[in-house]
């Protein structure tokens, strides 16, 4: 995780990515947040809505002010988007 933190660091704003809930305390120990707003996915028609997040897509910010409970949207691949 340290190596993926360092890439958030230097090269983005935040990085999202979806945890079980066994993994919930591991990820908030290192300063994920879980996402409170709603979730989508960019598609080849345009975004498409996922509903509201249910606290199993976390977020690693650094230094970014970010509103975990705004819209939180991905661009589609195969398998699970987060």
């Amino acid at each position: 995780m340290d190596a993926i933190e360092e890439v958030i660091r230097q090269e983005y704003n935040l990085g999202a990515l979806g945890a079980s809930e066994q993994a919930k305390t591991f990820y908030a120990a290192r300063g994920w947040r879980p996402w409170r707003g709603r979730l989508s996915v960019l598609t080849a028609i345009g975004v498409e809505s996922l509903g509201r997040g249910n606290g199993s897509v976390h977020v690693f910010t650094h230094g970014v002010p970010v509103d975990v409970t705004g819209e939180l949207t991905c661009e589609w691949r195969e398998g699970e988007l987060w």
